[in-house]
């Protein structure tokens, strides 16, 4: 079953199962509030008698006088049992009788006496007039005099209403109550369904987008300005499928990049090598060297390609232990020295803090040091200078690498650490860049939690700054 008709199902479902609930709460309300309603006014009624009966009380000193007068008293108070009327001279005043005219008795029937049957108790409720005492469904009216109960009405609750007029008020309520269930059904089933609508409208339009982007079409988007939970999903489900486009963007122009340099140095020895066929070259060692040097170059960048792939996929391993920084920066800088004096740069380095070791893994770190020598060697002017800070503080230790002219524009900054980015092509494919340097350094800083970012030199080149938590 679909899902909008589930939940239209469960709505009314759940629509009738409350009407039925409240239906017998209603009932339930219903009787005990017509039972307390009937106990209330047999109460009222009952009031001015026991008024009369705590005057007979306190005449006689007792409630021996409900023996000499049992004909009235019951009949008042029992109406089960025969009545007894006087008539003639026979005919006494008694508080009953003076009870039944107050409330205007009729010739036949004590007019005052309670429909239901009422027993007399007297204070410890011992049984006066009644033929038992019931455990339950009995309420208590006291009798006072003055402020102490010297006896206590006790009024039996009705168990429904007479005869003929239950019946009636019964299929009346009843059928009022049908009516007011079936109007209520319906409109629960309107309400369900669109709430139904509602909530499978947007679902719907997620799964519509989540079958695009399994087909490939990243380019879908969900249309949703709703705050719940539901445009929730479709915006990350947006996300998502910004995320995959960006992706298949970048894995299609990294495929690109890659077959356009891989392509210069092999086209560079496939030319030179026809013509050495052709005769046009000597083979000789000045071209063997040539083609050792274009080697060497597609060598180099099949490997930085290759270290790239590691890290990506979480297989280039990191050996972490304890490194004093400096150690190692002075050791690579010692190394680069014929590197540096045949580019013609000088190196200013400034060590401030002794205190320089942190938890890394020293071949990384090393290459990373590698990286930001050859990417200064290749991309400045000869005669420039390399400066480079080292600032240990309590959490991180801070390194400034900045080379002098030519520098980058602002726009470039933030590209530099991009796979196979450069910002002049001819230039830096003359110098043997492959543009994967400081991606790969990047790599290595945020392998060891670290943070990276480049800047303008003071001395109108690059500046990059890395932090390594200590």
């Amino acid at each position: 079953m679909r899902l909008k008709y589930q939940l239209l199902v469960t709505l009314l479902f759940f629509s009738v199962v409350l009407i039925a609930l409240l239906a017998i709460l209603n009932s339930l309300s219903f009787n005990r509030g017509f039972t307390n309603y009937v106990v209330d006014i047999q109460k009222q009624r009952l009031r001015p008698l026991g008024e009369q009966f705590a005057a007979q009380y306190e005449q006689n000193q007792g409630w021996d006088w409900i023996d000499s007068k049992p004909e009235i008293v019951r009949s008042i108070l029992s109406p089960e049992r025969p009545e007894k009327h006087l008539s003639g001279g026979a005919e006494r005043h008694t508080p009953g009788r003076a009870e039944g005219r107050s409330l205007g008795a009729s010739k036949d029937v004590p007019l005052g006496r309670p429909r239901n049957r009422v027993l007399l108790v007297d204070s410890n409720k011992s049984l006066l007039v009644g033929r038992e005492i019931p455990q339950n469904n009995v309420q208590w009216e006291p009798i006072v005099l003055g402020d102490t109960p010297i006896g206590y009405f006790g009024i039996r609750e009705p168990r429904g209403l007479p005869g003929e007029l239950e019946e009636v008020f019964i299929a009346s309520q009843l059928k009022k109550y049908g009516y007011a269930a079936i109007a209520t059904i319906l409109l629960s089933a309107l309400l369900a369904a669109a709430l139904a609508s509602r909530i499978v409208k947007p679902i719907l339009k997620v799964n519509l987008a989540v079958r695009n982007l399994t087909n490939g079409e990243y380019t879908h988007r969900i249309d949703s300005n709703s705050k719940d939970e539901l445009g929730d999903v479709a915006r990350d489900i947006n996300k998502m499928a910004y995320t995959l486009e960006s992706n298949q963007n970048a894995r299609q122009q990294w495929m690109a990049e890659i077959s356009h340099e891989l392509r210069t140095p092999v086209a560079v020895l496939q030319s030179e090598l026809e013509a050495m066929q052709d005769g046009v070259y000597t083979l000789d060692a000045a071209a063997v060297d040539s083609l050792h040097t274009e080697s060497v170059c597609l060598g180099l960048l099949i490997d930085d390609l290759h270290e790239l792939t590691l890290s990506d996929v979480g297989a280039l391993n990191y050996q972490m232990a304890p490194v004093d920084f400096s150690e190692v920066l002075n050791r690579r800088l010692f190394l680069a020295k014929a590197m540096l004096a045949q580019a013609q740069l000088s190196v200013s380095l400034d060590v401030s803090d002794t205190c320089t070791k942190i938890n890394g893994d020293a071949q990384r770190l090393s290459q990373l040091i590698d990286n930001l020598l050859q990417n200064s060697v290749r991309y400045t002017d000869e005669g420039g200078t390399i400066e480079i800070g080292l600032l240990c503080s309590d959490n991180a230790l801070t390194l400034t690498w900045s080379d002098s002219t030519p520098g980058v524009n602002e726009e470039q900054l933030p590209h530099l650490f991009n796979l196979l980015y450069r910002t002049e092509e001819s230039r830096n494919r003359e110098f043997g860049g492959s543009g994967l340097g400081l991606a790969i350094v990047k790599k290595i800083v945020l392998a060891h939690h670290g943070t990276i970012e480049a800047s303008h030199s003071p001395s109108g080149g690059l500046s990059i700054n890395v932090q390594l938590p200590r």
